[in-house]
């Protein structure tokens, strides 16, 4: 139970890998954590 509870307040899908790869393929989104913090800087050349 505390698994749905986990997943309702997060507002992510709850699956295998797979099943949400496939998500976020269909619906152009991601789903999964990404890495917390600043993003990177993409410099010109």
């Amino acid at each position: 139970m505390e698994l749905f509870r986990r997943h309702e307040r997060t507002g992510r899908p709850l699956g295998e890998d797979p099943f949400i790869d496939k998500m976020e393929l269909l619906l152009g989104c991601r789903f999964k954590p990404r890495k917390p913090g600043p993003k990177g800087r993409v410099e010109d050349k």
